[in-house]
Order: structure tokens, then sequence, then C-alpha cells
């Protein structure tokens, strides 16, 4: 129980620490948490005369006011928390922003991956913003069992493995949300992962596609964004992953960038543009619907964004050697449809030559270079 509670502004040294300001922040809050709203409310309000952006602050006096009926001022409280902590989802919901997102789990055998994924997936994502999805392409390892004990996700249940991209759609077809997000279940996102995703879709309209970079667990780098490459050994152009392997800490795979693709094993996509553009292909089999999708969506006129400040760490191909059973059809195929209809960003001329055509754009939110996001 907090007792004698007597904090004035006269009882503060002007030259507050940041250590005072948490003690006022402490015992403020303690006392909302008692019921002592009033008190804490004194408390909390004179501790933003001493640090007037001290978001934790803002945002409990709007939850207090929340709770008072005065919904208008806990909106700006709110608002003002997020333009000190612009990537807070919680706050975003708060403030009224839409954030939900439906995360799409394609999953065959590898029971151990799937629970780190969605172990992970739960101790690294807000609560309360996502639902999942896992649609079970016909495991045989338990993987069924194990999903039927959860309570908290969505199971499709197929009777044979369909593959990845039909699994894929159907999880699509069954999502609650706007924004719908595909994970490969050897993933394991890190703290913090899905806010800049979220963020880039709610700043810029005209972004359909934003993928995270991907690590491999020792660090190395596994996804930093997709390019189109021509190869002057080859009559056709090549996606190629960017910086493949160099350490994951590479100043230059850590800028926002506009790339002609990402992967599919993290990307969040609208589901109304996944929708008008046909979704997946299904004629692929476990490999290139991902650069497909990707370029129907740059050839409509959106853009892809990769944002390095989301970060998984990635297993990679852990569904077997099947998974590259169809890997030449799926390449022809990809090739037949887009040769000559995708912009080429590198020309390989010779050993160690190369002609960069398009230059790496950065991307900056047209939203947050005008300040930050309002209601």
């Amino acid at each position: 129980m907090i007792e004698n509670i007597e904090v004035g502004l006269s009882d503060i040294d002007t030259r507050t620490t940041p250590g005072q300001i948490e003690f006022l922040f402490r015992q403020g809050n303690s006392l909302v948490a008692v019921g002592r709203f009033a008190e804490g409310l004194t408390v909390l309000s004179q501790l933003l005369e001493l640090n007037p952006n001290h978001y934790k602050t803002l945002e409990v006096m709007g939850d207090l006011y929340a709770q008072l009926g005065k919904k208008a001022r806990a909106r700006q409280l709110w608002q003002l928390a997020f333009n000190q902590r612009a990537t807070d989802l919680n706050l975003l919901k708060k403030i009224g922003r839409s954030i939900d997102c439906s995360i799409i789990i394609p999953v065959f055998n590898q029971l151990k991956f799937t629970k780190g994924c969605l172990h992970h997936l739960k101790k690294n994502t807000p609560k309360n913003c996502y639902e999942i999805i896992v649609v079970d392409n016909h495991s045989t390892d338990g993987t069924n069992e194990f999903l039927s004990c959860l309570q908290d996700i969505k199971v499709i249940t197929n009777k044979k493995n369909i593959g990845f991209a039909k699994a894929c759609n159907q999880g699509a077809q069954a999502a609650a949300n706007e924004f719908i997000l595909f994970l490969n279940n050897d993933i394991e996102v890190q703290p913090g992962w899905l806010s800049s995703l979220i963020l880039t879709l709610l700043e810029d309209s005209e972004v359909a596609v934003v993928g995270s970079k991907l690590l491999h667990p020792d660090g190395k780098i596994q996804h930093a964004g997709v390019i189109t490459v021509d190869n002057r050994e080859y009559d056709y152009p090549l996606p190629w992953h960017v910086y493949v392997r160099y350490d994951g800490t590479l100043p230059q795979a850590n800028i926002p960038r506009e790339y002609a693709a990402v992967t599919g094993a993290c990307l969040l996509t609208r589901k109304s543009i996944f929708e008008k553009l046909g979704c997946f292909d299904e004629s692929y089999r476990n490999g290139y619907e991902d650069v497909d999708y990707c370029y129907k969506v740059g050839t409509a006129g959106y853009k892809i964004i990769y944002r390095p400040e989301s970060v998984a760490i990635h297993y990679e191909s852990q569904s077997g050697p099947q998974r590259f059973t169809y890997e030449d059809a799926n390449f022809a195929q990809l090739v037949s449809k887009w040769s000559g209809k995708i912009p080429i960003d590198i020309r390989l001329l010779a050993e160690g030559k190369r002609d960069v055509l398009r230059p790496f754009k950065k991307y900056s939110s047209p939203a947050r270079a005008n300040g930050p996001i309002s209601l």
C-alpha cells in the first residue's frame, strides 16, 4: 500500500534527473492503479511540467481520462504519446487507427519450428492487434494434434499437401483483417518486428508490400531485399537477394529501401490489393510465387518496401527436400511470364564489373516526412 504521497513542484530539484522522473512516474502510476485517481493525476501532471515529452506518462494519463469518461482529452494525450513513441502499435490502436493484422502461417511438418514460431510471435508482438491463421498441409509429425489444443488461433487443415501458394491463399481468404502477413513457420520474429511494417502501410497509401530483414541464426543476412539482375551469361533476368551472407549490421542493409521484390517468408500486404491482383499464382509450387506477386504489385504501380527495423531469424528451407522439387519449373515459368516486363536493377558485364541501372532507392514515408501520424 502507498502512503503519504505528498509531491509538489517545490519539493523537486529543478535539475531533474532521469531517476527522479522515473520515481515520479512509478508513484503516479501506482496511485492510479489502486484507484487514487486524483492524487495520481496530480503527481503525473507535475511530472509533465518537468518533462512534457514523457510518453509513458502521457499514455497513462490518457488511460486515466478514458476511465473518467473524458474521451477527447484521452485521445489527445495518446496522440501526444504516440508523437514521442512513433513505433508503438498499442498507442496507434488507442488513437483510433486500424492496425489489426492477420498472420498466415502455412506448415508442413517441422513441428519444432512451428512451436518456436508461435512462441516468438506471442512473445514479441503487441497483444490484441493480430490473429493467427495456421494452414496445415497434411502434416504427419504431430502438428495437427498440437494445433488442435490451441484455443487462440484459427487452423485450416488440408487432407493433402497443396503447396505454399494455395495454402497462403486459403489463409488470406479466411483472414478477418485488411492487413495480411505471410510468415514461414521456420521464422522467429524479434522484438518490435511488426511496428515498422504496419506503419509503412498506414503512412503511405502507395505501398502494397513490406518485407523484413531476415537473418540466419549466426547473424548473417538471409534477406535484405530482392533486385532484378541482367546476367550476360543468360537470356533472362534473375531475381537476386542483395547482401546475402553479409553481417546483419552492414550499414547498406539497414536502410529502408524500395525494391523489386521481398521474400514471402515474411511479407505484409493489403488484402484488398492481394485479391485484386489475383493472390499468389497457384501454378507455382513452393517457389517464386512471392517474386511473381511482387512483380504484379510493381507493374500495377504500387511500391514494395524493405524495412530493416523489422528483424526475424530465418532457419530457411526446413520443410524438406521436396521444397526444391519444382524449382526449375517455377523459375522457367517466372522467366516466361516476366522477361522484358520488369525493370533491370543491375547488369553484370563481366567478373567484378557491373552497371547499376536503377540505384537502390532509399525510402522515407511521406507521412513521416510531414510530421507524426495524426487522427
